[in-house]
């Protein structure tokens, strides 16, 4: 599904990769931020990944970002991997909720971007649901996420979906974070999307949508998993 305000210029093109255990509230985090809204009863859980686009000012430069909201199913980790490869950025996120078996989580979330992402990639972890804690329980949590991200060299962002909280200071510190890693952040600016799994290439200064299908199965999943982020893709290029 497309963003409601992905026709309006930009500046810069940067690509996010949302990861976490499945149930973790990825894509609320995404709604919240696309379209503003908050319907977890509409949020049916994610199969494969799903893609959308939002315009925002970031540090008042106009950014444009590509969020692929990807499943946080073990079994279908192989497609989300293939994404990893071409983001500039990965949010991890963690259920504020359920910290205890989120948080355990975060070092193998974290092995699997280095093995799969760029090395130069930015990183930033995101507890959602902070709404479900008390005040006193949120600066206990943020206390050992923030030691915990600290450890790993990356920011923390805590936020709420419900209530609308920290959603503009995660994706800012998105921006913040690959505009200065280093080459890739550049590649960002100059909207070049690389390549997506199975030669699907999408980006400004790309006028086509192609693909290649190799298979009936390949085909089968492009039609069941892909179909929406690549029509929302092309409603972009066509505008």
């Amino acid at each position: 599904m497309q963003s409601r305000d992905a026709s309006t210029s930009y500046d810069e093109v940067i690509k996010v990769a949302i990861i976490g255990p499945e149930g973790s509230g990825k894509s609320c985090l995404v709604q919240r931020f696309v379209d503003g809204s908050f319907a977890p009863a509409d949020t049916l859980p994610t199969v494969g990944v799903d893609f959308r686009i939002h315009n925002a000012p970031a540090d008042g430069i106009r950014t444009r970002m590509h969020l692929w909201d990807t499943t946080g199913s073990p079994r279908l980790s192989k497609i989300t991997h293939a994404y990893y490869r071409v983001a500039h950025a990965i949010v991890i996120a963690y259920d504020a909720s359920n910290a205890s078996d989120d948080l355990a989580q975060v070092g193998v979330w974290l092995e699997t971007v280095r093995e799969y992402a760029s090395s130069t990639v930015a990183v930033v972890l995101v507890g959602t649901k902070a709404d479900a804690l008390t005040d006193e329980e949120q600066v206990r949590l943020k206390t050992r996420a923030d030691t915990l991200a600290r450890r790993a060299g990356i920011p923390h962002v805590l936020t709420s979906a419900a209530r609308g909280t920290g959603i503009e200071a995660c994706f800012a510190a998105v921006a913040r974070e690959v505009r200065s890693s280093g080459p890739r952040a550049s590649v960002g600016r100059r909207a070049s999307l690389g390549k997506l799994p199975y030669h699907v290439a999408v980006g400004k200064e790309n006028e086509s949508l192609s693909s290649s299908i190799q298979s009936a199965s390949l085909a089968f999943y492009l039609s069941s998993c892909c179909m929406p982020w690549l029509q929302a893709a092309t409603a972009d290029i066509k505008e």
